[in-house]
């Protein structure tokens, strides 16, 4: 649908939100893609069709996809992601921000700065505080949806913790997440960061990704066995159950400050 609409409206709309997210290629969670988003390049004129939304233009100059198509810039998209639509309750999907933020970040075709500033060109919207609030933690270091998610959970509890961190014996393996104040490290289990790197493969990809589970699997008692690290890990049902990780990891630094010589 949203590339009919810029095919259709030859040059006079560009893709926005979601759409544009998804035309580079960015993961999403929650957002809705039932419905096309795109923006004008030159009136305000606003519309809302059953399935999709014109916008008014966006001060930033467009820019291209690999495929060739014109989209808002990607630091407009992730702010826009979060801002709209809400849904009957009027909750916004704002942890996507964070999630295409952190993959963007990671890819290196996403700035601080230009996240920056698509944020004070949207100060006055309702929702901005929110999503702000979000994207301060963006870090390009969380390789998965997951990673993120579970680093957005680890930070309402209050722990402190580095990502992607080198662990001592381990050969060059990182930890997702490495505790700041005791040996603990969390992982984030799941397919999905598995199957993005493979993405470009034509086929076995799920295989692919059970493989590079299991290596992980593998390292990490090379790991268990060369440190005095504890590790916890959580799948992508288990990263939003705040009790659940509090409890798991709170467990996690009890046996590590237990396990410190006196």
């Amino acid at each position: 649908m949203t590339v009919a609409l810029l095919k259709s409206f030859e040059g006079r709309v560009v893709a926005s939100h979601q759409s544009a997210l998804v035309l580079h290629g960015v993961p999403l969670w929650q957002a809705d893609l039932s419905t096309a988003h795109v923006c004008r390049t030159s009136t305000n004129h606003t519309r809302h069709r059953p399935s999709a939304v014109i916008h008014p233009p966006v001060p930033d100059q467009p820019v291209k996809t690999a495929e060739g198509f014109q989209t808002v810039p990607v630091a407009q998209a992730v702010v826009q992601v979060g801002l709209y639509p809400a849904d009957d309750s009027g909750r916004r999907p704002s942890m996507d921000s964070l999630i295409a933020a952190d993959f963007a970040l990671q890819q290196g075709f996403l700035s601080r700065d230009a996240l920056d500033n698509a944020l004070r060109q949207h100060t006055h919207h309702p929702g901005i505080p929110g999503v702000r609030a979000l994207l301060k933690h963006a870090d390009g270091r969380h390789e998965s949806p997951g990673e993120t998610r579970l680093a957005h959970s680890m930070r309402q509890l209050g722990f402190q913790f580095t990502p992607q961190a080198s662990l001592p014996g381990g050969r060059g393996y990182r930890g997702d997440f490495l505790l700041d104040e005791v040996p603990v490290v969390v992982e984030f289990d799941g397919l999905g960061k598995y199957v993005l790197a493979t993405a470009t493969a034509a086929s076995g990809t799920v295989a692919a990704a059970r493989q590079n589970l299991a290596a992980e699997k593998r390292r990490e008692e090379d790991v268990l066995r060369r440190s005095n690290h504890e590790f916890v890990r959580f799948t992508w049902h288990e990263v939003g159950n705040l009790a659940l990780v509090r409890d798991r990891v709170g467990a996690a630094v009890a046996r590590a400050r237990l396990r410190r010589p006196a």
